[in-house]
């Protein structure tokens, strides 16, 4: 089911970007959020995404596929469960902006799974209740993709308005 969904949204998405970009350079106004396609689950429940920026919106294709397919996921499961429209707020970064937010404190790491495209931050910060619902939605997404590293796939860290979920998947292995 939901490698039928992924791809049906990236058909979308890639539509959506086109005419995103079409529209964007035609006008001089920019919209605050960028949506993937939606898409109708079998009990009419839709599934999308809304990034916070037009770059977050173009490297969500380029990240990995299972950080695409969790997203997507949880997505849908916050929309069931909680009526909550998931909003991606980070995507990728360069090691310069992960140098820049390690010197301000915002990070323990140096090298963060975000530079490869392994990782994925959701906004929290609206969340109905989130202090409830945060717990269960962690334990969710942890037992449906559960690692063999011993780390967790999803994790909430941050304050206040930067209060978000961290979804990452360990480098996949090389072949032989």
């Amino acid at each position: 089911m939901w490698t039928r969904l992924k791809d049906l949204l990236r058909r979308d998405y890639v539509r959506r970007a086109e005419e995103t970009s079409r529209s964007t350079a035609s006008s001089q106004s920019t919209k605050s959020t960028f949506v993937t396609g939606a898409v109708s689950d079998s009990s009419g429940l839709s599934v999308r995404l809304e990034f916070k920026s037009k770059r977050d919106f173009e490297e969500f294709s380029l990240a990995d596929e299972r950080i695409q397919a969790i997203a997507l996921w949880t997505a849908w499961i916050m929309r069931r469960f909680w009526s909550y429209q998931a909003v991606v707020t980070s995507v990728m970064r360069t090691s310069a902006e992960q140098t820049a937010l390690y010197k301000k404190g915002l990070t323990k790491l140096k090298i963060s799974p975000h530079m490869v495209g392994r990782a994925i931050d959701i906004r929290l910060k609206d969340m109905p209740e989130k202090e409830r619902h945060v717990p269960i939605l962690l334990e969710k997404i942890n037992s449906k993709w559960p690692r063999s590293d011993g780390h967790r796939t999803a994790m909430a860290h941050g304050e206040g308005a930067n209060r978000h979920l961290h979804i990452q998947v360990p480098a996949q292995p090389r072949e032989a």
